[in-house]
């Protein structure tokens, strides 16, 4: 039964199994947690008979799923309104064999950060897929850097299966892409669980498995999102809090997806694999189905309070922050009717200082009567001097909570954090490339990251192994511009101008049918000797068809003039909005015409 934007007061109401395990009680408990006051501003009821795809769009329309043993298809059937209020995701299979599957639906143009985000739904059961509720970015790619890059909510995961008790997952993901270094899970050696300690950017996931005393039947799931705090629940009572000394925060708005989660084992079942958590296919019952009722997002009712507004500034020159000194940095907050209470500072998600603010002094005699009729106010000027800083790129965002609860940001202040071995690679294999003619996108500079390149993809490792596996594949292939900078020595023939041609890679997979206006172009720079000559602007909604990192497609000409001799080539990518996007090289000619335009 839908109540719509109904707000009920839930007490959580937990009992113990017999082995001190919490089970969640199975009650119908719909709408936001009481104590605060709450207004809707986006949902969906699935009502009528066709999903509205103004308000959604096709996660994968073009969405492959191998699984050994299987002919499987992607059905658009799949994903479908039943007529009676509820959306339905299933996995079917034909009397020939062939399992249908559809990878479900992502938000078109809504996105929202912090909030209150629930759903209603009767769970998947069977075991070879799992279905989940959760929040992250279109296109799906979690960056390193949480200021910049939405991450990924899992209000819940219904694995694991075949089901042996009765348990769902929470999890949020932060810096997932880091998850093919082995020592980056838990942060040891670099921190550990406490953010203020962490000494390096990590993978973070963490979440909770919970276990329900019903699987069957309506549940609702939902998750609260302030800037410092994550609070899960599961039929109106809390069951994971995460806060920003646990994991690093994210301010980037997230789109909301309703997912089929698909994978292939390594090893089927019939020949001796492991189980899965997500089960074998071979041991599923067909027909499956998650059934969803409602998606709503509430966001908090402030009334007529309001945040502090915070201020964050820097001292000193860019050349001057370097990794070895101390920066300090000064943060206004100014509140206008409470009183701040706390003041922090954060680079990248990654609380780096916090100050409690002492209470403002009590007036006295005709002071304390002029208070009376005064109109409320607070500010604070906090000082932090701080050597915890990363390496290279740092999104600074400094917070401050008033007496209210309420939380005012400040805008992000970028800044690159220097250690003095930038730009000084040597030429790969001790051979420049040469001009006029190809420059191979993976004979890039030799000296490691933060001396030949800085990829965000893997900052913070200290074990990245050199060449193949730390931004491309082959020496010969096209290099992910998860890279912020490489560099390139070169050795140009003869003094003069060229026209210089940029190629690119960006897969067609998961992207037809897709709404890429909200995202900004990509952009390109080339650089010689530290001085810019010449930009590419790459549309989010271009590809290069089909193919990872081949084939590279040219995206138009510049003219630049060069000198004989030998220079660098300093490549930049703007902070890529855009997944499996990937750099092919420069091909330079002589002068022959006039430059063509660009994408």
């Amino acid at each position: 039964m839908k109540r719509q934007a109904m707000i009920l007061c839930c007490v959580g109401l937990c009992a113990a199994a017999s082995m001190g395990e919490t089970v969640i009680k199975s009650v119908d408990a719909q709408g936001p947690p009481a104590g605060k006051k709450w207004r809707l501003v986006w949902s969906d009821e699935f009502d009528g008979t066709a999903i509205d795809m103004q308000r959604w769009q096709n996660a994968s329309p073009d969405g492959k799923w191998d699984y050994p043993g299987f002919q499987t298809r992607y059905a658009a059937e799949n994903c479908a309104l039943d007529g009676k209020g509820h959306l339905v995701l299933s996995l079917t299979r034909d009397a020939d064999g062939t399992v249908r599957f559809n990878n479900g639906l992502q938000s078109r143009t809504f996105e929202q950060a912090f909030g209150y985000f629930e759903t209603r739904v009767q769970f998947s059961t069977q075991p070879g897929w799992w279905t989940a509720v959760w929040l992250s970015g279109v296109p799906y790619g979690e960056g390193t850097d949480t200021f910049q890059s939405p991450q990924e909510f899992d209000i819940f995961e219904d694995f694991y299966k075949p089901k042996v008790k009765n348990d769902i997952s929470h999890c949020y993901h932060a810096t997932a892409s880091l998850s093919t270094y082995k020592d980056q899970g838990d942060g040891k050696g670099i921190g550990g669980n406490d953010m203020l300690s962490r000494t390096n950017i990590a993978r973070c996931s963490k979440g909770k498995v919970v276990t329900l005393e019903r699987y069957g039947g309506w549940h609702t799931v939902a998750l609260e999102w302030t800037p410092l705090e994550h609070i899960f629940y599961v039929d109106g009572q809390e069951t994971l809090r995460q806060n920003y000394r646990e994991v690093p925060i994210t301010t980037v708005p997230q789109r909301i997806w309703i997912s089929e989660c698909l994978r292939t084992p390594k090893k089927l079942k019939k020949d001796g694999g492991h189980p899965p958590f997500y089960g074998f296919l071979e041991d599923a019952t067909f027909p499956d189905q998650l059934v969803v009722d409602y998606v709503r997002v509430y966001e908090e009712d402030y009334g007529k309070k309001t945040a502090p507004a915070v201020t964050v500034t820097l001292d000193g020159k860019p050349e001057e922050w370097r990794q070895d000194q101390p920066m300090t940095f000064h943060v206004h907050a100014d509140d206008r009717d409470g009183t701040v209470k706390k003041v922090y500072l954060f680079s990248s998600g990654y609380i780096r200082a916090e100050a409690d603010v002492p209470a403002p002094a009590p007036a006295s005699g005709g002071a304390r009567l002029t208070s009376l009729f005064a109109k409320r106010g607070h500010s604070v000027d906090q000082t932090f001097t701080v050597t915890n800083l990363f390496e290279a790129d740092n999104t600074i965002i400094a917070m401050a909570k008033d007496c209210d609860g309420l939380i005012g940001l400040s805008t992000p202040l970028q800044i690159t954090v220097l250690t003095g071995r930038e730009y000084t690679g040597t030429a790969y294999q001790g051979k420049p490339q040469t001009i006029p003619g190809r420059i191979v996108a993976g004979h890039y500079d030799e000296g490691g990251r933060g001396a030949a390149f800085q990829d965000n993809t893997d900052k913070g490792d200290p074990r990245a192994s050199w060449r193949n596996t730390e931004i491309a594949n082959s020496v010969e292939s096209a290099i992910p511009v998860t890279a912020r900078w490489v560099t390139y020595r070169v050795h140009v023939v003869k003094s003069g101008e060229y026209d210089v041609e940029l190629f690119m890679n960006r897969p067609d997979y998961g992207r037809k049918g897709k709404d890429f206006s909200a995202i900004p172009d990509d952009v390109v720079q080339l650089e010689v000797d530290r001085v810019k000559v010449a930009e590419w602007s790459l549309p989010a909604a271009w590809d290069s068809g089909y193919g990872f990192r081949n084939p590279t497609l040219p995206m138009g000409k510049r003219r630049v003039k060069l000198t004989a001799g030998d220079h660098q080539l300093i490549v930049r990518f703007g902070r890529a909005k855009s997944p499996h996007t990937f750099f092919g090289g420069f091909m330079f000619t002589k002068k022959s015409g006039l430059p063509s335009e660009g994408v």
